[in-house]
């Protein structure tokens, strides 16, 4: 239990960076998009909420992986 433990710790953190990352480049970039402010924090909020959704999705598939 305690490596699965790590393990997800491990994976949770490498799912923040991602996320965290690509928001970053999203808002570094922004004027190639030609974004309203309101249109870009949609769009930062819509990236971190898809990819969390999708990593609590899997969460089982990797804990059962790990098992």
């Amino acid at each position: 239990m305690a490596s699965q433990a790590k393990i997800m710790g491990s994976v949770t953190q490498t799912v923040r960076f991602l996320i965290e990352r690509l928001q970053g480049q999203i808002v570094e970039n922004k004027n190639d998009y030609n974004l309203t402010d309101e249109q870009l924090r949609s769009l930062v909020t819509l990236v971190e909420s898809s990819l969390q959704d999708s990593y609590n999705r899997s969460m089982n598939q990797i804990i059962n992986t790990i098992d």
